[in-house]
């Protein structure tokens, strides 16, 4: 018997071809490209005899036929999966240096902004400047191990290996060549699923872009005059009822009420349970916990490399991202509910007493404001000089950084007002224990639109993308929404044990959708697709 992959002579062309299929009644054999000329559905005269008709799926009742077609589309899938292994082949010895060659530009920004400012505040800004790129390097060192694993786990020269097994079979039972080609196609296909993953691992060089700050700074605050790393908008690419539950991990023992993403691509959640875990995405793993508060955690923020909370204990602590330590700590006077960061360094907190308190880098005391009548739960920056409030008080107040007196007050929830969420410069959606959101225009007296789907506290609500929000409850509940449709778009479809409530949410520049629970477990959902 002939092997599958001997070359033989086309009768049309008289070229010497691997993959010939012989026409059905004249017996003559063409190249396979001949049909791809003349249409693979179509039926045409037969180009040899010129006596009957041809088309490709009458010759296909013919095993021999069929099996060059398998033999044909798995040698096309080869020669696509060789080139793109060729783009990879570096990585086998050099893994490190073929991602960071993906990322110079980013790093060619870095140095150019240190170049310029390094003349005010020399060494102030080599520090903060070793910080920021060391971070950069933590997710792309994720990157590194991710590459270098997948990229080793597929055997150099598929395309050699895979023809001389198909060679070696070419005497067996027709049924073992089928079964032959199966396995074989079926690893193709999990090699190019590797290569699918290592492809989306190696992002657009510009998924993060580079924002400078002002130099017109009186006081000095490296993060104000250096600039930052800013992530670029990403979406989930399914609505929630597409997405499945693919892990949970479990180390808090109190409902998590705040979670983020560090730049190095781990996640960080704060607790009621009075820590921080920081976790691993892709092991599940709680890599340390950081320890600062002596009562519940109430707010986490993150801006650069610096992580700040405030909690019942009347404290407020700040973090570097690397570091297990807190670097500051400082006692205020009443519980703090919230914290917001502003762009200059300074930091504004809300407390029991409905104050707004705003502090200087150092946590020193600048100012303090009478907002509201009670608990201040949330405060949200609009931009530079405008801010917003929420209270227990069932008020909602837009402020001016320069004011005392507020903008805008909105008294249209009929409950206590928990969270905030932005959606521009000049709106902003909020949640309460009403259980309605309502979409705000800080331009105009009245809301612009209103929610309705959860059956208790609204908790937390995240922007999706620009036209597309989540809202999380203690209804158990997660619902998609779109901003200009008062009905939800999509539910998350949580059963069972995994209807307990949520008190946070967070969605990942993986497209992923992690779920901070009462029971203090977080839940990482997403799609197969």
């Amino acid at each position: 018997m002939e092997t599958l992959h001997q070359k033989r002579q086309c009768a049309q062309c008289h070229k010497n071809n691997n993959f010939l299929i012989v026409l059905n009644k004249c017996h003559f054999e063409i190249c396979y490209h001949h049909f791809e000329e003349m249409g693979i559905e179509n039926r045409f005269k037969c180009p040899v005899c010129k006596d009957h008709d041809v088309s490709l799926n009458d010759c296909l009742t013919a095993n021999k036929n069929y099996i060059t077609v398998k033999v044909k589309n798995m040698h096309d899938k080869l020669n696509e999966l060789d080139k793109r292994l060729s783009k990879y082949s570096q990585t086998r010895n050099d893994t490190e240096g073929f991602v960071y060659q993906y990322h110079t530009g980013l790093f060619e920004q870095l140095d150019k902004r240190r170049l310029h400012v390094k003349s005010e505040i020399n060494k102030q800004i080599d520090t903060f400047y070793e910080e920021i790129k060391e971070s950069y390097k933590l997710k792309l060192d994720k990157h590194v191990r991710f590459i270098r694993t997948n990229i080793n786990s597929i055997e150099p020269n598929q395309k050699e290996l895979f023809m001389n097994k198909l060679k070696q079979a070419s005497g067996r039972p027709i049924k073992d060549q089928f079964f032959l080609i199966d396995s074989l196609m079926n690893q193709i296909e999990e090699n190019e699923l590797k290569i699918e993953k290592i492809d989306q691992t190696l992002t657009d060089p510009s998924e993060f872009i580079f924002v400078p700050k002002s130099d017109n700074s009186v006081r000095i605050n490296i993060q104000n005059i250096f600039g930052r790393l800013k992530l670029k908008e990403k979406k989930i690419l399914n609505s929630l009822d597409k997405l499945e539950l693919k892990k949970r991990y479990f180390g808090h023992n109190k409902p998590v009420i705040g979670l983020t993403e560090l730049i190095s691509g781990d996640l960080i959640s704060a607790s009621y349970d009075h820590t921080l875990k920081v976790w691993d995405k892709d092991s599940g793993e709680c890599m340390y916990t950081l320890s600062g508060h002596l009562d519940r955690i109430k707010d986490l923020k993150i801006v650069d490399t610096q992580i700040y909370t405030g909690g019942k204990d009347k404290c407020i602590c700040v973090w570097k991202t690397n570091d297990r330590d807190y670097m500051k700590k400082t006692s205020v006077k009443e519980e703090v509910n919230c914290l917001a960061i502003k762009e200059n360094g300074d930091l504004i907190t809300g407390s029991i007493d409905g104050v707004l308190r705003t502090y200087d880098v150092e946590l020193n005391k600048i100012s303090e404001l009478k907002a509201h009548e009670k608990h201040v739960y949330c405060i949200l920056l609009l931009s530079s000089n405008i801010f917003v409030s929420c209270s227990a008080d069932k008020t909602i107040k837009v402020w001016n950084s320069q004011s005392q007196i507020p903008i805008r007050a909105y008294i249209e929830h009929t409950d206590y007002v928990w969270c905030l969420e932005k959606v521009s410069e000049t709106k902003f959606l909020s949640g309460s224990k009403d259980k309605r959101i309502f979409l705000w225009d800080i331009n105009k007296d009245n809301y612009e639109m209103v929610f309705d789907g959860h059956a208790d506290i609204v908790r937390c609500i995240r922007m999706k993308n620009s036209d597309e929000f989540l809202s999380c409850s203690a209804d158990g509940r997660v619902i998609e929404w779109k901003l200009n449709d008062s009905k939800p778009n999509s539910i998350l479809k949580r059963t069972g044990n995994n209807n307990s409530q949520i008190y946070s949410i967070l969605v990942t520049d993986e497209n992923e959708l992690i779920i901070g629970t009462g029971s203090g477990e977080l839940e990482i959902w997403a799609s197969n697709l």
